[in-house]
């Protein structure tokens, strides 16, 4: 078993660590084939002496129970995995003066946290450096401005996958660029969550 892997620059920090010389690179996995339950219980199957159809309905019924009890606020331990748990977030900054907490507050994701033996496990794992490079190409100011007039000229709505799409780039990426474009005034946000649908601001992009 082998993990694939690639350098990547920090982005915040590339800019100015360019400027001094030099770059700190951090190690990544870049994009990877999603294993799904129809391929897992297949596997099982060809490995033991349960069908598929077995191990399907035991993965969709543990499915089930660990939504009930992640919706209880319980943590969900799966021996041999690791633990799952509900994450908070808040729609706004939240102070002790601010009005209806209760109203802020949403589930912002599942955090998990792996049992030792699977991290022993993952660290026996041979490491190769992919041979191809994955991961987003740099972006200039002037490119991005040239590609998303060319884009709104056509279209009224960018969503973070048209962004990947349109200049390359990983997802984490796009959001990343996206978020600076909203602060800097030249894009907004007209969606609600999940699903983020964003515009050109008054003056921008040829608008």
């Amino acid at each position: 078993m082998s993990i694939i892997y690639d350098w990547y620059e920090a982005p915040r920090t590339a800019l100015k660590q360019q400027e001094e010389g030099d770059v700190t690179l951090y190690p990544r996995i870049p994009k990877s084939q999603t294993v799904d339950i129809k391929s897992i219980a297949k596997e099982i199957q060809d490995a033991s002496s349960f069908t598929a159809s077995d191990v399907q309905g035991v993965m969709v019924a543990l499915s089930e129970l660990m939504k009930m009890h992640l919706a209880m606020g319980n943590t969900v331990h799966i021996e041999g995995i690791g633990y799952f748990k509900a994450e908070l977030g808040t729609l706004e900054k939240v102070t002790a003066s601010t009005k209806f907490k209760g109203k802020k507050v949403y589930v912002d994701g599942v955090g998990f946290k792996p049992d030792k033996q699977l991290l022993r496990q993952l660290q026996r794992a041979k490491l190769v450096r992919t041979k191809t490079a994955w991961h987003s190409v740099e972006l200039s100011d002037e490119m991005i401005e040239q590609g998303l007039t060319s884009h709104f000229a056509s279209v009224q709505l960018l969503t973070v996958k048209q962004f990947c799409f349109l200049f390359n780039q990983t997802e984490s990426t796009a959001r990343r660029r996206i978020s600076s474009l909203v602060d800097a005034g030249k894009l907004k946000n007209i969606g609600h969550r999940p699903l983020a649908l964003y515009v050109p601001c008054p003056g921008c992009f040829g608008k």
